[in-house]
């Protein structure tokens, strides 16, 4: 499950960074996916 979340993670911020004007609008995008991947990390360990 954590190989998989990481595995998106990389694809959809190499998809917001060619997609994107600036690189730090790419930066949040990249801290909110991890965030959002930690949470669901964290509701997986509790289920």
């Amino acid at each position: 499950l954590v190989e998989k979340l990481d595995d998106n993670r990389g694809r959809l911020a190499l998809f917001a960074y060619f997609n994107s004007d600036n690189f730090e609008s790419v930066e949040r995008s990249v801290l909110l996916l991890q965030r959002n991947a930690k949470i669901m990390m964290k509701d997986d360990t509790h289920a």
